[in-house]
């Protein structure tokens, strides 16, 4: 079991300042608007088409795609009405930025082994709504940070969670900038572990490499480790 690993460069870019006003006046998103994002390369694979769908049912929501401009999402965008409310973007590499001006996540995947996007979304202190197959879903429920909403997905029970995330928006908010927090102090602990016990010299005898206890603990449920202070 692996613990959580978080890029240094998104490291930097949730403990930047950002004026979500910026960056929705580039969007042309009303600043008091409530905003989900998605991110996604494969938009059919992490299940953009439920989010489009689910949005519809939600009619002051305003969506923005990152990661792909495909035609069919362009076409699908106006043949349900949502030109005014959603926002295509393309992939950049300034997605916490973006993250950090939406309101929360929405990432209901038909296939995701993990989910980096997911804990990028809690380090930019950004809720999560999330399909159960994702492998950090465990993650969102731990933390509090959003919700898991179980397969098989339909557009109701996708639209419902958005709803439900909406009207508890203010607590899980506050989970996410928790859990923002425990992730930036945490980060490389568990690095240091291991070099730790390496320069020791106290490999366990299958190979693996016993973690400072004090540093890093093992939870039951996939997700792996997280830090804890001393």
């Amino acid at each position: 079991m692996l613990p959580l690993i978080v890029h240094q460069e998104r490291i930097e870019a949730a403990k930047a300042r950002v004026d979500r006003s910026d960056v929705r006046n580039a969007l042309n998103i009303p600043l008091a608007a409530t905003v989900a994002i998605s991110i996604a390369v494969d938009p059919l694979q992490k299940g953009i088409d439920r989010v489009l769908e689910a949005a519809v049912r939600q009619p002051n929501l305003y969506v923005v795609i990152v990661g792909s401009e495909k035609g069919w999402l362009r076409r699908r965008i106006k043949r349900l009405g949502l030109k005014d409310r959603a926002r295509l973007v393309p992939y950049t590499s300034d997605v916490m930025r973006l993250l950090r001006a939406a309101d929360f996540l929405v990432h209901p995947a038909r296939l995701e082994a993990a989910g980096q996007v997911i804990l990028e979304s809690l380090l930019a202190g950004v809720p999560a709504i999330v399909s159960d197959i994702c492998g950090y879903a465990t993650e969102v429920v731990r933390s509090g940070a959003g919700l898991v909403v179980k397969e098989p997905i339909t557009n109701e029970t996708l639209a419902g969670a958005i709803q439900d995330t909406i009207e508890r928006l203010p607590a899980m908010r506050a989970a996410a900038v928790a859990e923002s927090n425990r992730l930036i102090r945490c980060q490389g602990l568990w690095l240091e572990a291991v070099t730790r016990e390496l320069e020791a010299g106290k490999p366990r005898r299958d190979g693996a490499v016993m973690l400072a206890a004090h540093d890093v603990a093992t939870l039951d449920s996939p997700g792996g480790m997280f830090c804890q202070q001393s």
